[in-house]
């Protein structure tokens, strides 16, 4: 699903999302292999036990929500409302990643609702030119997504 410019291919919009040449996006955090924890955020030492040697590992794509909200007054020109959520992977690690495809009333967005990262282009890109690859979540239940045009 790597997608890119007729110039320069996309880029990673941070360090958790990996786009490797030829493969399919995902993403990596970093696991302690003493306590076995893992973490999506940058660092050197395990917060828990101290360990000073953490090793990348590819995160599970698919998770549960464990709190969100719908944010309906944003920033100029952000089209709102938008659900924020905090998934936490099967197999470690929690993201903060807006949920897309779904409708912000539905009765089904709770806590625990089963969902899928999704991989996509950018709507934006930067003064230099590039473009860059981002991320989300969607309902991994195919029968809750919102279709385009509903």
């Amino acid at each position: 699903m790597s997608e890119t410019t007729a110039s320069k291919p996309l880029l990673p919009v941070n360090p958790l999302l990996q786009l490797p040449e030829g493969g399919e996006p995902f993403l990596q955090g970093l696991e302690c292999p003493a306590c076995h924890r893992i973490f999506t955020d940058k660092r050197t030492v395990c917060p828990a036990c101290y360990h000073r040697e953490l090793v990348a590992k590819p995160l599970a794509g698919i998770g549960k929500v464990i709190a969100f909200t719908v944010v309906r007054r944003s920033f100029p020109g952000l089209p709102v409302p938008f659900i924020s959520a905090i998934v936490s992977l099967d197999g470690g690690g929690d993201i903060k990643v807006n949920i897309e495809n779904m409708d912000v009333d539905s009765a089904a967005l709770q806590v625990g609702l089963p969902v899928e990262v999704i991989y996509k282009k950018a709507p934006w890109g930067d003064e230099h030119g590039n473009e860059y690859m981002v991320y989300a979540v969607q309902p991994a239940d195919e029968q809750l997504r919102k279709t385009e045009g509903a």
